[in-house]
């Protein structure tokens, strides 16, 4: 399983081939083969190799996946996505939007028991 890691690293930038695969798999996943979003999303990847928009619809994706499969990821990786992809797309209030829609699927998941609730910490606390 990787994650990100976070806005300090720096990923070596996909190589065009394989940004236009990766592209390509995304298009038929979002089409409707299970096939393809199963191969992209199924296990967790760093997408931060990818330029945006691409970056950013591949991100979507996984957190879409993972809302529809919350059987294969029990623990807080759907909550641990949405609170990435809030933080880093604070700024654009369209993504910003967009991903509090997409929350409202993981907040009905953890009220219904099927998702952990859990709290993220996506900045160091400050002690007093």
């Amino acid at each position: 399983m990787t994650r990100d890691r976070g806005p300090d690293h720096r990923a070596q930038p996909a190589a065009p081939a394989r940004q236009a695969e990766v592209a390509a798999a995304l298009a038929r996943a979002d089409d409707g083969d299970a096939e393809a979003a199963r191969e992209l999303f199924g296990e967790l990847d760093d997408w931060s190799q990818f330029r945006e928009p691409l970056r950013y619809q591949l991100e979507r994706g996984q957190l879409r996946y993972v809302l529809a499969h919350p059987g294969d990821f029990p623990d807080d990786t759907a909550r641990e996505l949405y609170s990435g992809l809030l933080e880093r797309h604070a700024g654009d209030p369209a993504r910003v939007e967009e991903l509090r829609a997409i929350g409202a699927a993981l907040h009905a998941l953890e009220r219904e028991g099927r998702l952990p609730r859990v709290m993220v910490l996506r900045a160091p606390r400050r002690r007093d």
